[in-house]
């Protein structure tokens, strides 16, 4: 076995990986691969630096599938069922992808379809997804939470430190989010559905309500992130939050926002998925390749089914 920085390993053969598409953490992810050792061949992925315009390249996938055993698709793989997400210089379909799809490769992206875990059983194909896994999450969800401060910064007038804030939800990513405002002096409340996740919080130091508990105690939030994926910041809600208050829905499209009661009311609302791809590409793109290298050493060793 070979060491490759952070406690990630893998086999003392070259890896042969192919990134496909996506946004700026591809590239960052296509350097991080090549530095710890694997021949890296890049197909649609943005340059993130400028030595990645002499790496080798493949202009279709067909090609890519057949220099490498590893492909890494971009987070979303897909986000209209037809073509890989972000490609540069020419689409890349899911078809082509599935159509060159043997029992030698491994497919890791962010998300997959359903039909392409399908096809990957179907043609013997290694298949793991990068949300699937907690180390991924947990990781990933340290540029989400800086990058939803930020940009929570950049919409208000007024300071982090000392105001009233608000995170709906208590996963890893609020998590992070709610102790990373705590050290920026905010006054931070949870509120979320489970008991265990109200626990969870008052045990981190955090008051915490459930959902039913909001109404009527509203007004004293200018912050508010929303992480629940589903309908939790509705008009009666919003209509008693302060005017210059800024709501930051981190959730999955279409978000827990009331986004046309927002705009009414003229509160700065904002939903944000796939934060890190926009505020810290070099950072996330780093935690893509981290993962998809541990991935691999989990499938050479046999560690668990996740790559089933």
């Amino acid at each position: 076995m070979k060491q490759y920085g952070k406690g990630v390993t893998t086999t003392k053969k070259t890896l042969n990986i192919a990134v496909l598409g996506g946004d700026a953490r591809q590239g960052y992810a296509a350097g991080r691969l090549r530095a710890a050792g694997c021949r890296v061949l890049c197909c649609g992925v943005p340059s993130a630096e400028p030595e990645q315009e002499n790496w080798e390249t493949a202009e279709r996938i067909c090609e890519a599938a057949r220099a490498a055993e590893v492909l890494l698709g971009p987070l979303p793989l897909t986000k209209d069922g037809v073509s890989l997400s972000g490609a540069v210089g020419g689409e890349l379909l899911i078809a082509e992808l599935v159509e060159n799809l043997t029992p030698r490769h491994t497919l890791i992206a962010g998300t997959l379809p359903p039909e392409v875990r399908r096809a990957c059983e179907a043609k013997g194909a290694a298949a793991a997804a990068l949300t699937d896994r907690d180390d991924f999450a947990w990781l990933n969800a340290v540029p989400t939470a800086e990058g939803a401060i930020a940009e929570a910064i950049r919409q208000s007038t007024g300071t982090l430190h000392g105001s009233e804030c608000l995170v709906l939800g208590y996963g890893r990513c609020a998590k992070v989010l709610a102790k990373k405002l705590a050290g920026m002096n905010a006054r931070v409340t949870v509120a979320a559905r489970g008991g265990g996740a109200r626990c969870a919080a008052e045990a981190d130091g955090f008051p915490a309500w459930d959902l039913p508990d909001l109404p009527d105690r509203m007004t004293q939030f200018g912050y508010i992130w929303n992480t629940i994926p589903a309908p939790v910041l509705e008009e009666a809600l919003l209509v008693q939050l302060p005017e210059d208050a800024v709501v930051i829905d981190l959730a999955s499209a279409p978000g827990g926002t009331d986004f046309a009661a927002a705009a009414r009311l003229g509160l700065r609302a904002l939903l944000l998925p796939g934060l890190p791809g926009r505020c810290a590409p070099k950072a996330a793109g780093e935690i893509v390749a981290r993962v998809c290298l541990s991935i691999l050493r989990e499938q050479e060793s046999g560690e668990g089914n996740q790559c089933r």
